[in-house]
């Protein structure tokens, strides 16, 4: 009778709760704030999210242990495992994921032992890891086993519910590792509170005893689901038909069962990862998943803003299952678990492509139970072990490594193939190939290229100035750059240079007055028009510089027409075309037309000829010059022929240059006063030259290339233009660079502007072919101060 009417006040008063709890929460919750931060997600200027560890961009190098099956199942102490953590450092990871159970943590109800939380905290701080925790609640595999929940919970059924099924019965399966495996009510406040309880007292001992912050992250429970049984074995997918869930349920306004579950299950989630955010040790949370639709997804997104990132558990070796899995939009920043692989470095690099924080590998201890891990019990390293510990040390040289926006200002290289070549854009073009299956990461800052070798490494091509120094080295943990040797360099005289890097080299290219800007992409400011889009994406994705672009109808007939179009007249020497998955869906034959008005009167001024694409996944890019046309308002893509694997064409981006040739000459001078090289007459900087003083007429300023360029127009540019500017020149080629100097053009007497700003003056000529040499003739200048001085000279083909 007494526990009856115990029951049955429990019923009435957690419908009464439940009633409560939903009116609380059906507005959408906000981010928690916490007194004390140590890691958490930001996004840099371009939106691109990054872990912050101490203030800092981190990329966790991550392994799972789990502590719990090496003790009860592989015969090993929790003193042994200490010797896992070394084995983790070892292998190059910085971080270590282990499991805590709840029962471990608090066996008996407000009693808690720290000892197995402590062991991971000293353990990863001894071998100078990072650790995340992987929280074992009450919805592991959607539900809650006996191996990880307290007794108090798993023998009281009176108090803490379980997820009852439409027909009565409790939703439950027994595994044979974890134990009795029983769907929890999502509804009951009881569980709930008891769960926050725990995790509140988890949070406040990381305050008191982990006071050097090893601890950066929580996962919140463990591939977390609406209901096991129902992704496992194809049961019910639908809510608990407990009192609680149900009180809950007919308060909420919901008509659908499987979606008030998707719902409860995300507003659960979000008040465990709350406590942690409110804790004065808050930290990164994150969820990962067994199994999840696009509603989950959706409410996760509404309902659970305390729940940083999320990711799958994909267990697949294929790159494009990895891309697929990895999407910001909708905050699966995450790779959450994926097996070692032999081709891991490959998934990796796939996944920081697309927007990845975070990639953890399963698992650092093979177990029979678990499948293959990196280590044996007894320490030894299997199969696949060094290809990941060889990429593991490379990728830990740039910390701060997912802080870059791929394709902006970092490009991954992960062709998984032999012998390749791709082409990628870091801001300028940059080509990685190989012939030992090597890859490659190529990422600019503002002073600095940075170019990394993973596997066999390969040759990255560069297209721009050569750098003013190289060497190889790492960046630590505070991001200050360690040299360890000089690197040598190939400047192949076409405007781009080239460098070696092995497997085990991170390259710095420095530039002293910061890297010279790429050319102005002049399409991001025209109007673009196309002759067919089947409407997924907008027109004005094919040129507003990011990777979504445009796809045509099915079956287009040819020709095809992309058109940009500018109010004002534009100079421009070059078109690049990119698209992905370009062996199936891009144009393999177009022309290049421009047009004064933008609308009449095409004019084709280059081809591609027959195109053939490297690969079907990954953006790959082709650039076509031309001699430079100038005042043209439109200028389109003929598209004679596409690849039509799925019925269309697609375009990611079209971009449009003027490309500076003078970037990529050697300069030369008759008159230097020695205040500032000759190098920078074209280094794409307003740092000057400047001659001797009272220099005798004709001086020279001579630009050498390697091998013939074709150049049509010829830019120079002064400041003080009145007291110390050249007043009357020629343009002068060779196709030697040194003899057979032949006049293209002459300036007249020139009058400047002003006596301050910056001010420029162009000549343009029929185009020349195969010029190895232009140098500019003076023959008077402004002499004020006794010396001429030019800022820049810029040469257009």
């Amino acid at each position: 009778m007494q526990n009856g009417s115990a029951r049955f006040i429990k019923v009435y008063v957690s419908r009464v709760i439940a009633l409560v709890l939903f009116i609380s929460l059906i507005s959408v919750p906000a981010v928690t704030s916490a007194a004390t931060v140590i890691t958490k997600v930001s996004t840099t200027a371009a939106g691109k999210a990054y872990l912050e560890v101490g203030g800092k961009p981190f990329n966790p190098i991550a392994v799972q242990l789990r502590v719990d099956r090496a003790v009860w199942y592989g015969g090993k102490t929790l003193a042994d495992t200490a010797a896992f953590y070394t084995d983790a450092k070892n292998q190059g990871f910085n971080t270590i994921s282990v499991p805590i159970p709840w029962s471990q943590m608090e066996p008996t109800q407000n009693n808690y032992d720290w000892t197995w939380l402590d062991s991971y905290i000293t353990n990863s701080k001894n071998n100078g890891l990072k650790l995340e925790i992987i929280w074992f609640g009450i919805n592991v595999a959607g539900g809650g086993c006996s191996n990880f929940l307290p007794s108090y919970i798993t023998s009281n059924t009176s108090v803490y519910a379980r997820h009852s099924n439409s027909d009565g019965s409790i939703f439950s399966y027994n595994h044979d590792q974890d134990g009795t495996c029983t769907g929890y009510s999502l509804a009951d406040s009881d569980t709930l509170n008891r769960e926050k309880a725990a995790l509140q007292a988890m949070m406040n001992h990381l305050g008191s005893f982990d006071t050097t912050h090893t601890t950066i992250g929580i996962q919140v429970n463990n591939e977390s689901m609406v209901n096991a049984l129902a992704c496992s074995n194809g049961g019910p997918w639908d809510r608990s038909y407990d009192a609680d869930t149900t009180a809950a349920y007919n308060a909420s306004g919901y008509t659908n069962g499987a979606a008030f579950a998707e719902y409860q299950l995300a507003v659960y989630q979000n008040q465990l990862a709350q406590v942690i955010k409110q804790s004065d040790y808050s930290v990164y949370t994150r969820m990962n998943y067994w199994c999840q639709n696009a509603s989950i997804i959706n409410n996760l997104l509404t309902y659970a803003p305390n729940i940083d990132f999320w990711g799958n558990d994909p267990y697949t070796s294929e790159i494009n299952n990895i891309r697929n899995s990895i999407d910001p939009s909708t905050k699966f920043l995450s790779i959450s678990e994926n097996s070692t692989y032999a081709n891991t470095p490959y998934l990796e690099l796939a996944a920081y492509d697309k927007g990845a924080v975070h990639y953890d590998i399963y698992q650092l201890v093979f177990q029979s139970i678990d499948g293959e891990g990196m280590v044996g019990l007894d320490h030894t390293w299997r199969p696949t072990a060094t290809t990941i510990v060889n990429a593991n040390n490379q990728i830990t040289k740039e910390p701060y490594l997912t802080s870059y926006t791929s394709g902006t200002d970092i490009s991954y290289f992960y062709n998984p193939s032999q012998t390749s070549s791709e082409t990628k854009s870091i801001g300028f073009d940059v080509n990685f190939s190989t012939s030992n299956y090597g890859l490659g990461i190529a990422l600019k800052t503002s002073n600095d290229i940075m170019l990394m070798g993973l596997g066999g490494g390969g040759t990255f091509k560069v297209t721009n100035r050569i750098p003013s120094s190289a060497d190889v080295g790492y960046y630590n943990a505070n991001h200050n750059w360690v040299s360890t040797g000089s690197k040598s360099i190939t400047n192949n005289t076409d405007g781009t240079f080239s460098v070696a890097v092995s497997g085990t080299e991170y390259v710095k290219l420095h530039y002293n007055n910061g890297i010279p800007a790429g050319p102005t992409n002049l399409a991001l400011n025209a109007t673009a028009s196309t002759t067919s889009n089947n409407g997924y994406y907008p027109t004005s994705k094919v040129n507003d510089g990011t990777s979504a672009g445009i796809v045509s109808t099915d079956n287009p007939g040819f020709p095809q027409y992309v058109t940009l179009n500018w109010s004002a007249g534009q100079s421009f020497n070059a078109v690049k075309l990119s698209s992905n998955y370009a062996q199936g869906q891009a144009p393999t034959n177009w022309d290049i037309q421009v047009s004064a008005d933008g609308s009449t009167n095409w004019t084709t001024v280059a081809s591609s000829g027959a195109v053939s694409w490297s690969t079907n996944g990954s953006t790959e890019s082709r650039e076509i010059s031309f001699n430079e046309v100038t005042n043209k308002k439109g200028v389109r893509i003929k598209i004679n022929n596409a690849n039509l694997t799925w019925s269309h064409y697609a375009i990611e981006e079209l971009a449009v240059y003027n490309h500076n040739l003078a970037l990529f000459a050697i300069p030369s001078t008759t008159s230097n006063d020695g205040q500032f090289p000759t190098s920078n007459i074209n280094d794409g900087t307003t740092a000057p030259i400047v001659s001797n003083n009272n220099p005798g007429f004709p001086q020279y300023v001579t630009l050498n290339w390697g091998v013939g360029q074709s150049v049509s127009a010829v830019n120079l540019a002064t400041n003080y233009a009145q007291g110390q500017a050249p007043t009357n020149w020629d343009i002068q080629v060779s196709t030697d660079g040194s003899t057979n100097w032949t006049t293209v053009a002459s300036s007249g007497a020139v009058t400047w502007l002003t006596n301050g700003a910056t001010e420029s003056r162009q000549l343009s000529f029929t185009p020349v072919a195969n010029v190895k040499g232009v140098r500019i003739k003076m023959n008077s200048a402004n002499l004020t101060w006794s010396h001429y001085a030019l800022q820049e000279i810029e040469v257009f083909n």
